[in-house]
């Protein structure tokens, strides 16, 4: 997985900031690596899970993902944000597409439900609440062993690292899944950083302040959810 979400929510510019910490990548892949994947439920919850983590939608977007929305020969998925009411459209980076792909084949039930996550119990119909998400989801931290304690354990807590990826997929593909230091590795430059910057201000509703703009917040994944976050608790 890529470098990336916070342990911990420290000022960026001065402000002391109380609000739950987030999980680290580290953490987001040990509840990845936990899920059996040899079981229909493993399929469906890791696929779940790691959407949530690369592309960040809300938990209603997931349960409203159509197997339509998905395309396949642009590897891009489609669907209209519950939230902000327009179309969004993101890259179906190689992990996250043989995930739904592996659930697909060998793991979704017959259904004749057009939704691309449907309950493992007769009918298999779709997810009929949005707190199912959550449950799934506060299961499977509990089973990684990953400590929850004052933190979010809602199918958003995984949103601001994913949509920090999501955002770098967008500006560059690829740039989401790169190990290295974005900014010194010359992978991230100032062009891109400006385009980054638009896009954080849009999907998370906050106007950066120009000291914060340098690229020491820039480095990583983690530096970006750690900015995004400050800005958000303030």
């Amino acid at each position: 997985m890529p470098q990336g979400l916070s342990a911990a929510l420290p000022s960026v510019s001065g402000r002391t900031t109380r609000t739950k910490s987030l999980y680290t990548a580290e953490e987001i892949a040990r509840v990845l690596d936990s899920i059996d994947r040899t079981d229909a439920i493993g399929k469906h919850d890791y696929a779940m899970i790691l959407l949530g983590a690369s592309v960040a939608p809300r938990a209603l977007d997931v349960i409203r993902l159509k197997v339509d929305d998905i395309d396949w020969a642009r590897l891009k998925m489609s669907f209209v944000s519950h939230k902000k009411k327009h179309l969004h459209t993101a890259a179906l980076v190689p992990a996250l597409g043989n995930a739904i792909l592996d659930y697909l084949l060998s793991g979704r039930p017959d259904s004749e439900s057009p939704c691309l996550f449907v309950t493992s119990r007769p009918p298999h119909s779709g997810f009929a609440s949005s707190s199912s998400c959550a449950s799934i989801l506060r299961k499977r931290i509990g089973r990684a062993g990953v400590n929850p304690t004052r933190r979010a354990t809602g199918f958003h807590a995984f949103r601001t690292y994913g949509a920090s990826t999501a955002i770098l997929e967008d500006v560059q593909p690829g740039l989401s899944e790169a190990e290295d230091d974005l900014v010194a590795s010359g992978l991230l430059d100032s062009l891109a950083i400006v385009n980054v910057v638009a896009e954080l201000e849009d999907v998370f509703g906050i106007e950066l302040e120009p000291e914060d703009i340098v690229p020491e917040n820039f480095h990583t994944v983690d530096d970006m959810v750690r900015l995004v976050s400050h800005y958000k608790a303030g």
